[in-house]
């Protein structure tokens, strides 16, 4: 194993630090180095350097308890900011993050896709009177990520959605942007929303339900995109073999032509939301309907959790709307699985609704920003 030098043990000290100090507030030299198990002359350099960089405060000292009070420190929430952008078949979702990965400012307008150089540039337009709205120096914006339903190729210039109602290639068009920026895939995203949102190394799959089915795999708090990056793709995993369902890419019997939102909005004749109201209410067809939805997602949850005995995490927009529905799902889980008393894994809820995607994409590069500090 290579052997790390002095510079390089520093920069990973200063992440951890930061890192700490994000999840932890109002706290002193002395408890970061008891718990990061750092020496208080390094804690304190470090600190000094962060304070000085612009990403820290002093924000007083602790109340006495005899002797001399310590200082305690603060990340800056407002010294560093990054955008998101979910983009849609029907509306685009625009948001600002902090360093600490707060919402400051979103906004949700309607607007159909289209496959043209002046449907981004729309983009770029709105996000600059976003940024302006918002109140946000937009010097602190370190990037813009940019969250699509589709899978994107590796060089970004452009990515395969059924967002035009057919299954096809689109291009990307150069953004002419001040800012970096980036594709991702909307479960990928997503799921950067819960990877980013706690710090912690730990391993889950995350499984986004919108009107796209999909999601990602979380290996060690990183995610794991596979040889041709397209694991997570759950939508695509076929649970009832030898039905007439189609898919929109093509294929029969796919997790996505039972659990896409659409399939509740046209139950209801309306928008997911009425679904519930309905529901909740004593609707006959959609208590049918939704008892045959928890027993297929039962089936996906299954499937996904005999792969990679982790937790399963349900995001998106529908997803978040499960929580009440998490016994009911557990039941199902435990007549499919006769391991599932003994499992300690779970079956959580994501801890962002409809902005995950645009939060996801923005974190990134919260991410970058944090990972390149020197």
């Amino acid at each position: 194993m290579a052997k790390i030098n002095t510079s390089e043990v520093r920069k990973i000290n200063k992440k951890s630090i930061l890192r700490y100090l994000l999840m932890n507030e109002d706290v002193t030299k002395p408890q970061i180095a008891a718990d990061l198990k750092l020496s208080i002359p390094t804690v304190g350099l470090i600190v000094d350097e962060l304070v000085q960089q612009g990403l820290v405060e002093n924000a007083g000292v602790q109340a006495s308890s005899g002797g001399r009070r310590a200082a305690i420190y603060r990340v800056i929430k407002d010294s560093v900011h990054a955008c998101g952008i979910e983009i849609s078949q029907s509306h685009q979702i625009y948001v600002i993050v902090n360093i600490c990965g707060e919402i400051v400012a979103s906004e949700r307008i309607s607007k159909q896709f289209s496959d043209d150089r002046e449907y981004i540039q729309d983009v770029e337009r709105y996000r600059e009177d976003f940024v302006r709205r918002s109140g946000v120096d937009p010097q602190t914006i370190v990037g813009a990520g940019i969250s699509v339903q589709g899978l994107i190729n590796a060089d970004q210039t452009s990515f395969s959605s059924h967002m035009l109602d057919n299954q096809r290639k689109i291009m990307i068009y150069p953004l002419t942007d001040k800012f970096p920026y980036i594709y991702l895939n909307d479960g990928t995203a997503s799921c950067m929303s819960e990877c980013y949102a706690n710090q912690e190394e730990r391993d889950f799959v995350y499984l986004m339900l919108s009107r796209t089915v999909g999601g990602a795999i979380v290996e060690n708090g990183d995610i794991w995109h596979g040889v041709d990056s397209f694991a997570g793709e759950f939508g695509h995993m076929c649970i009832h073999p030898g039905d007439d369902k189609i898919c929109y890419c093509g294929g029969k019997g796919h997790a996505w032509c039972y659990l896409s939102s659409d399939r509740l909005e046209e139950v209801c004749d309306g928008p997911y939301w009425n679904f519930f109201t309905k529901l909740e209410a004593g609707d006959s067809e959609c208590r049918k309907f939704f008892d045959r939805f928890l027993d297929d997602l039962a089936l996906l949850v299954y499937n996904v959790r005999m792969m990679h005995n982790s937790d399963v995490v349900l995001g998106g927009y529908l997803g978040t709307h499960l929580k009440p529905y998490l016994p009911d799902l557990e039941k199902r889980l435990q007549k499919l699985d006769h391991l599932y008393m003994e499992s300690k894994t779970k079956v959580l809820i994501g801890q962002y609704d409809l902005e995950a995607a645009g939060v996801g994409a923005a974190r990134y590069f919260i991410e970058q920003f944090i990972v390149s500090l020197s």
